[in-house]
């Protein structure tokens, strides 16, 4: 990521870093933390309070806050058989100098708000706007015999 957003200077336009997450079990919290910074709970004589670490994309203790980096576009194990079930999330920068980026109706949204995570839905279903039927693919995964070609 930190590669990606400095690869090609200021563009003075919304910048968008996609990225596919390939693990077995995905979960947002990570991508949380690794955008936003790691959760922690601070312990005082009067009780606890929760924040976050600067160990973020996003909030690492640096001179920049890689705010030419508008949002970061994730989609959970991304493959030929998914498109039309697997919602791309955009993650929202939170830094003060981040153009805003344009959101597609077929992506979820996150952004960090104090040091919680916001989420909206879609507006709509991604197989509408990639024109397939809402349970695509179908048919059996892998049929044991092939259609007959006589005629």
């Amino acid at each position: 990521m930190r590669k990606k957003g400095r690869k090609y200077g200021d563009l003075a336009l919304p910048f968008i870093v996609a990225v596919g997450n390939s693990a077995v079990f995905p979960e947002d919290e990570d991508t949380v933390s690794a955008l936003y910074g790691t959760s922690v709970e601070y312990a005082h004589r009067t009780g606890s309070t929760i924040g976050r670490n600067a160990d973020g994309y996003w909030t690492a203790a640096q001179d920049q806050t890689h705010s030419r980096v508008s949002g970061v576009l994730t989609v959970d194990n991304p493959a030929p058989w998914t498109w039309a079930n697997k919602v791309p999330v955009l993650w929202q920068s939170p830094a003060a100098g981040s153009l805003s980026a344009p959101v597609l109706p077929i992506w979820a949204t996150a952004q960090l708000v104090d040091i919680h995570v916001e989420r909206q839905p879609a507006a709509r279903p991604i197989h509408t706007s990639l024109g397939l039927p809402e349970h695509w693919p179908t048919g059996d995964a892998f049929p044991r015999s092939r259609p007959s070609t006589e005629s």
